[in-house]
């Protein structure tokens, strides 16, 4: 069976545009079977089938690998829950520098032991509300953020902006609705300090069609961004 779900994994991989080696793609398995083994107990995902996993989870993760290798920095996953995008791109960028942000603490502790357990030396772990980071020590400290399915787009700008230093890159997950969420947050990221938003389109066997959309911070983010905990979610700039 693993045999089966390496082989599919490297096909999913080359789809999207990343070759794996044989090291990576065994980390990137062993997640997976943490994440699932995790999830009976977490609620870290409703997808519980390896192989819909493989999809919807591993290679729609690595589809942004690109996109993040091409900016600078350390690299903060907002609401990193089950550890979904940050430690598939963490394991495909060893040099690189991960900071995961989750608010749950028992998620948090999951992923501490999963951190350690796939030995990602390049991988920390934040138990935080991004807001807090926002406006304390990850404001404006890092070079890319990455953010996939935790809200609507205009609050992930308010999360993301502030924790990026000019220069930096937000990269979001979004699904087939990506143009519609575009134009319904038009000028919030110019708010924030981003310039207009980009959409890298991309297909999934299985999944569908769905977007990266990608914002570089141009300037920066006004003092009064983030705004206190709960209040972005609450009353979107959009």
């Amino acid at each position: 069976m693993d045999e089966e779900l390496g082989e599919r994994l490297q096909e999913l991989s080359l789809a999207v545009g990343v070759d794996l080696g044989a090291d990576a793609g065994a980390a990137l398995l062993r997640f997976l079977a943490l994440l699932l083994a995790a999830n009976l107990k977490l609620s870290l995902t409703a997808i519980r089938d390896p192989q819909e996993a493989l999809v919807k989870h591993l290679a729609d993760s690595l589809a942004g690998l690109d996109l993040v290798r091409g900016g600078g920095g350390a690299v903060v996953d907002v609401g990193s829950g089950g550890g979904l995008p940050g430690i598939p791109l963490a394991v495909c960028s060893p040099g690189r520098e991960f900071v995961l942000v989750e608010a749950s603490r028992k998620k948090v502790a999951y992923l501490q032991a999963t951190v350690r357990e796939l030995g990602l030396d390049n991988v920390r772990v934040w138990w935080r509300r991004v807001e807090a980071v926002g406006q304390g020590e990850g404001r404006e400290r890092f070079g890319v953020a990455v953010v996939r399915a935790v809200t609507s787009l205009a609050v992930v700008y308010e999360y993301c902006l502030p924790l990026l230093a000019v220069g930096g890159r937000l990269v979001a997950w979004r699904g087939r609705q990506a143009e519609v969420e575009m134009e319904a947050a038009r000028g919030v990221a110019e708010k924030l300090g981003g310039g207009p938003a980009r959409l890298h389109p991309y297909s999934l066997a299985g999944a569908g069609e769905r977007g990266l959309v990608v914002v570089e911070k141009v300037g920066p983010t006004p003092a009064r961004f983030p705004r206190r905990v709960g209040v972005p979610e609450r009353r979107p700039l959009a």
